[in-house]
């Protein structure tokens, strides 16, 4: 029987302890690799967990907020109804008991405006009558049904015959089809 060198034992010892060590290296990167990919994994489903929670929560607001939502535009002028605006301005005077004219009216062009979008609307209104009449005017005309901006209020006179002047603006919410024309 031949004998086997003591330099082959030690070379295959050589070589597996180095596929030893390369397959325990291998072994690592691979389970560290497992385990950041499980990390992530976890972490994008608790994130997609806090998402749909915050969708449920938006949700929830969503639905209990319909009705507010739907009376969140009559605060605002429809561009359909300005002439009724106009209208509620010119009886201001009738209920608080003096003489109101409106003068200086004019709004924004909302042809050209795209549907929700909004439009500005002023008049200038000159109020005659008694002291009380005149504030009263100025405060029906501070609590209209709409979002309005009172500016350069004016006031003057005397005894009996006092009068104010100042200019009103509202916000108008362009609505398509909001002009029609008559071809009679």
């Amino acid at each position: 029987m031949k004998k086997i060198p003591h330099i082959t034992f030690l070379l295959i010892s050589i070589a597996v302890l180095a596929i030893t060590i390369l397959l325990y290296a291998y072994l690592h990167y691979s389970i560290q690799a497992s385990a950041s990919r499980a990390i992530l994994g976890r972490q994008t489903v608790r994130t997609e967990e806090v998402n749909i929670g915050q969708v449920r929560t938006a949700e929830k607001i969503y639905s209990k907020t319909v009705m507010d939502r739907k009376r969140i535009s009559s605060f605002f002028i429809s561009s359909k109804n300005a002439i009724s605006f106009i209208e509620s301005i010119e009886k201001l005077g009738s209920y608080a008991g003096s003489k109101a004219t409106i003068s200086g009216v004019s709004a924004d062009e909302v042809d050209s405006l795209p549907d929700g979008s909004f439009a500005k609307i002023s008049a200038h209104i000159e109020a005659t009558g008694s002291w009380a009449s005149i504030l009263r005017t100025l405060r029906l005309s501070e609590t209209l049904p709409y979002q309005v901006s009172i500016s350069s209020v004016s006031l003057g006179g005397t005894g009996q015959a006092w009068g104010i002047s100042y200019n009103i603006v509202s916000n108008m919410i362009v609505e398509k089809n909001a002009t029609t024309t008559s071809t009679k």
